[in-house]
């Protein structure tokens, strides 16, 4: 809402309006985009760097991550409330950090900033079970979960930014660094007890 109706996650859509910029010949609007792309892209790597593999093992960095995360949201909120460009940029970058912890958390292709793929691999899901094929249990719970968690989430954060505007970014920068402090005393008080395997 308080992005000039630019949805900062959603890759796809930003490269499509990345190119009609482009075919206008509207340069400026084609640069601010394709850096929204650049620290989505960023976030991304960030993520892989501080993470690296993608299985799942208790001791793995995913609190440095989720307080990276942290830290881009709340900088974010700081620079959209002096009504500055680089909060959508530090913004972008936190999805693409967020999108990149859950893949390489869960070892799958599993999307928590856009819904494109989510609603995709239940089609497929859906389909499958209707020709009478095996798909994992859980598989169809968890996309649904996941699309009416993103579902709710819209409408919540629609409502408190009509109230809060861009101090809206605080709570999810507030989430993640608790998840960020929980994950890491978990580790501290864990990982002694499994021979200091991570």
């Amino acid at each position: 809402m308080g992005f000039s109706h630019e949805a900062i996650s959603h890759i796809s859509g930003v490269t499509t309006q990345t190119g009609l910029a482009l075919s206008r010949g509207d340069l400026s609007i084609a640069a601010h985009l394709g850096a929204v792309i650049l620290a989505f892209f960023a976030g991304a790597v960030a993520s892989g760097a501080i993470i690296g593999d993608s299985t799942l093992r208790l001791g793995r960095r995913y609190g440095v991550a989720l307080g990276v995360e942290s830290a881009l949201l709340f900088f974010a909120m700081l620079s959209l409330r002096n009504e500055g460009l680089y909060g959508q940029y530090l913004a972008s970058a936190a999805c693409g950090l967020q999108n990149a912890l859950a893949t390489t958390y869960s070892g799958a292709v599993v999307r928590t900033t856009h819904v494109t793929g989510v609603v995709t691999d239940l089609g497929i899901a859906i389909g499958r079970r209707l020709r009478g094929e095996e798909v994992p249990a859980n598989q169809p719970t968890l996309l649904a979960i996941l699309f009416a968690g993103y579902l709710l989430g819209g409408v919540t954060g629609a409502l408190i930014y009509d109230r809060a505007g861009s101090a809206t970014l605080g709570i999810p920068a507030a989430v993640t660094a608790l998840l960020a402090l929980s994950y890491s005393g978990f580790v501290k008080l864990r990982l002694p007890f499994l021979g200091g395997r991570g």
